[in-house]
Order: structure tokens, then sequence, then C-alpha cells
């Protein structure tokens, strides 16, 4: 390519240029030094370590905070090449998450722009890129920080199914590949396979009942299932080695009713916490109604002048953007059930599957409003979008500026860089074998002992009153040694 052309491709895509910059700066910018690095990561990091270093082969992946049952082992395999890349360092899981947002954004892009606008692509990567929640979890080197990546892989892949003949084989594999591996990364990802059933039952309706048709359709569907199965074939390996271990938890969850509550109960707190994440990832959880409206109004809008494309919303197996909305359609009703389902307490990663399709459906919005009614509209559309994307990025500043001054409290306010200072202290100030105490840090403590073994250093857990050398803490009223959210304590020397 010469430089003229060059220049050219530069100039028809410099927001997308501009926007993909601002996502490489929000997801690296002090990434090893902001990392959150629990328990959980420590868990991850230990089966990798023993994966590099003694055998490679795993059957099973984390286990789930609901149901007490084991993912596959996509993760593990996922995160290897990173932690052989960074020579074991926690930093290798958060890199490995924030590299795949990177590609997240560019597919987002693509299939937004393929089946909206280049309008609606570049509000929705915009809105996406930004997010103060995205910002937390895309940096962090977590399993259920990867499902954007499958949700949009998904999709893509599907719309390439339905609307593209050439390598359709191939796209078929790929699918059921993708649909697999996304159900070993975290248990929302399980949401993708009925998604994709459905998109294909409605977008395929007529043709199925064509009977020159039906052996085609069913050669994809056996292709399908097959790979799907040789794809969750450690899993399957593991339940006959342990006679159904697995299947046996998700029964005994499935019928054990771990909290006394009804299913109308169920439904409101599900539907609560539904809109309480939505407008956590737009904006933040005291912004409820202001982010309803964000949807609600040009939703009610554009159903009211486009009544006449609802028909077409469920049957059309023609428009790019009707089947795109079935879609987000689908994926929302999927979603919002698993939400009434268990009377367990929700997490936001639990909503992290729905990340992509939330920022392209509000896009699609702002693009409609955008184009509606001329200037004033535009100005509408310009300001809503410089106010949530400088809310945003003020709350992650603000986060970070915290986090470095070591003033940062709530949900996700120890980073790895205090963690490592506090263990440098130790390791320089002890002998062979420190005897230290944890205070407050419990879901830390194995990621501590991470870090004192990568130092080559064994530590003696006390968990009594004394005989110990070394107290961390996250008492910060307390004397001595201060590392941001830490403080450590020298005692019976």
């Amino acid at each position: 390519m010469n430089k003229s052309k060059l220049l050219l491709l530069v100039r028809a895509n410099w927001p997308l240029l501009v926007i993909l910059g601002l996502a490489v700066f929000l997801r690296f910018y002090q990434l090893e030094e902001f990392l959150h690095f629990a328990n959980d990561e420590a868990r991850d990091a230990y089966v990798v370590k023993e994966m590099i270093e003694r055998d490679f082969i795993r059957l099973l992946g984390p286990p789930t905070t609901i149901g007490n049952f084991y993912l596959g082992p996509f993760f593990y395999y996922f995160l290897a090449p990173f932690y052989l890349i960074f020579n074991l360092a926690p930093v290798a899981g958060g890199w490995a998450v924030a590299a795949l947002d990177i590609i997240t954004v560019g597919l987002i892009y693509f299939f937004t722009k393929k089946h909206f606008s280049t309008l609606t692509a570049r509000l929705a990567i915009l809105l996406y890129v930004t997010s103060f929640w995205l910002n937390i979890y895309e940096r962090w080197g977590w399993n259920p920080n990867v499902l954007p990546f499958f949700t949009i892989l998904t999709l893509w892949l599907t719309s390439q199914v339905f609307f593209s003949k050439k390598y359709r084989l191939i796209g078929i594999i790929s699918l059921a590949a993708v649909v697999a591996l996304a159900g070993q990364a975290h248990a929302q990802g399980l949401w993708l396979l009925p998604l994709v059933l459905l998109l294909f039952i409605i977008s395929k309706r007529a043709a199925l009942l064509k009977k020159n048709v039906v052996r085609r359709n069913l050669l994809y569907a056996g292709l399908f299932g097959l790979i799907y199965l040789l794809v969750n074939l450690p899993l399957i390996i593991f339940e006959f080695q342990t006679g159904g271990q697995n299947s046996r938890a998700v029964i005994n969850w499935i019928l054990t009713v771990r909290e006394s509550i009804s299913w109308l109960d169920r439904i409101e707190q599900g539907l609560g916490d539904f809109i309480q994440f939505t407008s956590q990832l737009v904006l933040n959880k005291e912004a409820i109604g202001f982010v309803l409206l964000l949807f609600l109004l040009p939703s009610s809008y554009f159903i009211w002048r486009q009544h006449s494309c609802l028909k077409g919303l469920i049957w059309s197996t023609q428009s790019r953007q009707l089947w795109a909305l079935r879609a987000i359609l689908f994926l929302f009703g999927l979603v919002l059930s698993s939400f009434f389902l268990t009377a367990e307490k929700k997490y936001f990663h639990f909503f992290l599957l729905l990340a992509p399709v939330i920022f392209i459906y509000l896009g699609f919005l702002f693009a409609q409003v955008y184009r509606r009614w001329g200037w004033w509209s535009r100005t509408l559309v310009l300001a809503l979008v410089v106010f949530l994307v400088s809310a945003n990025l003020l709350n992650t500043v603000t986060y970070w500026c915290n986090l470095k001054a070591g003033t940062q409290t709530g949900e996700f306010d120890l980073p790895l860089r205090d963690m490592q200072a506090a263990t440098n202290y130790i390791v320089a100030n002890s002998c062979a074998q420190a005897r230290v105490k944890a205070v407050g840090v419990e879901d830390e403590q194995q990621a501590f002992q991470y870090l004192f073994a990568r130092a080559g250093r064994n530590v003696i857990w006390i968990e009594d009153c004394g005989g110990y050398e070394f107290v961390i803490t996250r008492n910060l009223q307390e004397d001595g040694q201060r590392f941001g959210r830490l403080r450590l304590l020298e005692e019976n020397k």
C-alpha cells in the first residue's frame, strides 16, 4: 500500500483510530500498578503456573460461584501464553483480558457498521470504550471478563452463517467452537447456545419446511453439535472419570431451594438488579432513572414511528438491521430470565455478556434521534454522548488518582502495586520463613501467597494472637509502614 492510499485510509477511518487509541490507553495505562489481583486470580495463576512447569493438560477450569460445579479449562489455556511471556507475573492476566477487549472493540465496530450504520458503530464503541465499569473489569485477569468478546464474536459468526453462503461450513464450525468456549469461560456464556438456536429457528423457519433443504440443515445441525461436544471433551472426560460429579452438582443446585423466596419476589429482585446493572454499565448506579429514560424514550418513539417494522423484527429474514435487533432482543430476554431463575445474590459480572449489545442498541437509538429532527436533535445527541463519555472518564481518572494516592475506598480499592510493595518489604526484612498475620485482607491472602512464592519466600500464616513477625492490615489508623491501602506492622520480633 502506497503512502497516498494509506493517508486516504487514515482520513476515512480517523474516528475509529482515535477511539481505538483511547481504548488502548484506558485498558493498559499503569495496568500492573492498578491491577486487581485477589484470591480467584491467584487460584488461576497457581493452576497456570503448574501447567507451565509440570503438566500442561487440564480437564477443568474455575469453579462457579453459584451451583458449585466446574467450568471447562478454556480460561487456563487462554492465560498460559501470557504467563509464559510475563514470567508468571500476575500482570499477565490483566494483559490477556485487556488485549482481548481491544479486539472486542474492533468486532463491535465492524459488526455494527455492517448491520446498522457507521454513525451507530462509532457511537457504540465510544460509549463501550469509556464505560467506567468496563474500564475496571476489562483490565483484570478474571474469567467472566472475556464474555463481551464471545458475545460479539457469536453475533458476527451467526450473521455470517445466515447472510453469506461463502464459507458457511467454516462459519458453522467456528460458531460451534466459540459458543462452546463461551460456556467454559463463565456460566452466563451458556446463554449463547440457546441464542444461536433461537436465531436459527426464527430466521430459517421457512427453509426448515422445504424438503430439499431439510437434509442440509440436519447436516449443519449435526456438525454444530459434534464440534460443540468436541470442544467440551475435557468436561465430558471428567464426567466419566468422576461418575457425573458436575452433572450431580448442577442437578442438586436446581433441586435445592437455597433461599425461601417466591417467584414474584425473584422477578421483582431480578428486574431491579438488571436495571441497576444497566445503569451501572452506562453511567453509574445512582442514575437509574436517567439511564432508563435514555433507553425507553427513544425506543418508544422508534416503535411508534416504525410500528410496521415490528412484525419484520420477529420474522424478517432479509434485513440485517432487523436481524441484529432481533439478536439483541433475544439476548436481553435470555440474560434477564437468568436473573429470575436464581434466588442468590446477583453480581455485576453476570451482566458482562450483555455489554456489547447494550452499547450497540444505545448507539442505534442515538443514531435514530440524531438523524430525525435536524440541528436540535443532533445537538441533543451530541450533548448526551459528551455527558456520558465525560462522566465515565472523570470517574475513571478519579478512581486512578485515588488508587495512586492510596485513598480509594470501596470495591477494588487494593491494587497490586500496594500488595507487591508490602510483599517486597517482608521479603527484604525477614529470614527464610516469615511468620505473617493477615487482618482484613482475607480475600487477598492467597494472592499474597502467590507473590511470596514468586519471590522464593516461604510464609507461615498465623491465625492466633501471637507468634508472628508481620501484620498485613487494611487498618490505616495504626502505626507502621504504609503501602497505599495497606499498613504493615512488625510485632514480636
